[in-house]
């Protein structure tokens, strides 16, 4: 004899079932049934195997896999066993993931630290030093060149050599020229809005006037709303 499990497609299931009952020598039970899905067990003589497996193709029938010769209930204790192990694995998880949070925290720090110096050695590259002289290069805003010179001469008379560029097609390329906003004074505090997101390029649009409008809407409409 050949024992075979499997489901077939609900509405197909009388069909099949009356076409596997004409054959006689086969022994069919209904595991359990859904509307959309039966599950049965089937038993038959070896002999006509091959007639009984061309009516499982013929109504799209499925293996049942995963079988074991062990009792349900001995199943069952395995199942729930294997569960509480699961759920012991889960707590100690938990608390493996807690006690990581402290080590997140610090590798944050050492992101920021790390970050500084990659500034820090950044600068570096536009400090040129010697016995004698050093030389540093910066960006300011060209509305701040007055009062720079103004400090300057004030604080060094002839000691210090300036020069204002400005800046370079290349450098603008590379996005090397840093981005300071200008705005009215009823725009400027929108400005940290725009630079929460990112701040456009040295020679890109400020979306900030552009967007203040809908600002100005959708604050007082969250307003409106809390009261």
């Amino acid at each position: 004899t050949t024992f075979f499990a499997g489901s077939v497609e609900g509405p197909r299931w009388e069909d099949l079932a009356e076409a596997l009952r004409q054959l006689e020598e086969v022994h069919i039970e209904v595991i359990y049934s859904e509307p959309k899905k039966v599950n049965f067990s089937c038993l038959f003589l070896t002999a006509i195997e091959e007639q009984v497996f061309q009516l499982f193709h013929r109504y799209g029938v499925k293996k049942e896999t995963g079988l074991t010769s062990e009792s349900p209930k001995v199943v069952l204790q395995n199942a729930k066993q294997a569960l509480t192990s699961l759920t012991q694995q889960r707590k100690e998880l938990i608390t493996e993931i807690s006690q990581h949070k402290q080590r997140l925290i610090l590798l944050q720090q050492a992101e920021e630290l790390f970050l500084t110096r990659e500034n820090r050695a950044m600068m570096q590259q536009r400090l040129a030093a010697g016995q004698t002289f050093a030389l540093l290069r910066g960006w300011i805003a060209e509305k701040d060149q007055p009062l720079v010179a103004e400090m300057v001469q004030e604080s060094f008379a002839n000691e210090i050599y300036y020069l204002f560029e400005e800046p370079t097609a290349e450098e603008i390329a590379a996005n090397q020229v840093p981005t300071k906003l200008k705005n009215a004074s009823f725009i400027q505090p929108f400005e940290m809005l725009t630079e929460m997101y990112s701040l456009p390029k040295y020679d890109e649009i400020d979306p900030t006037p552009w967007m203040t409008p809908f600002y100005y809407v959708f604050f007082g409409m969250m307003v409106a709303d809390l009261g």
